[in-house]
């Protein structure tokens, strides 16, 4: 089951923030936080209403992204939690939550450094 795990092993709901990684251009770090603030929206929406496969096309195309900056660690979760939605697996709730909120923190970290001068 997918969870972030701080050091000591404890879920946590928000990781700790990390330097964002400039491989890509600003104009895409710009796309990938407007485009996460929907997403992770449609993440929220889909659990309400309890539509898995909405919620898989949401985390699915979060783990894309992710991939493309970088991000392979929290790649990884989405693709933890995509894959239990694939195999129609019950996904933890509390990995939901804090996949939802390790996806909330980058999006304000990416959101931060493109607020910063270059």
């Amino acid at each position: 089951m997918a969870r972030w795990e701080s050091s000591s092993g404890k879920v946590e709901r928000t990781p700790p923030t990390q330097p964002v990684p400039r491989t890509v251009s600003a104009a895409i770090r710009r796309i990938f936080v407007d485009t996460g603030d929907k997403d992770l929206q449609s993440i929220a929406d889909a659990r309400a209403q309890g539509n898995a496969s909405y919620l898989l096309e949401r985390v699915h195309a979060f783990k894309g992204a992710l991939q493309m900056l970088g991000e392979r660690s929290l790649a990884e979760q989405c693709g933890a939690i995509e894959r239990d939605l694939r195999d129609a697996m019950p996904v933890d709730e509390e990995a939901l939550d804090a996949l939802q909120a390790a996806l909330q923190a980058r999006l304000d970290d990416y959101r931060r450094d493109l607020e910063q001068p270059s």
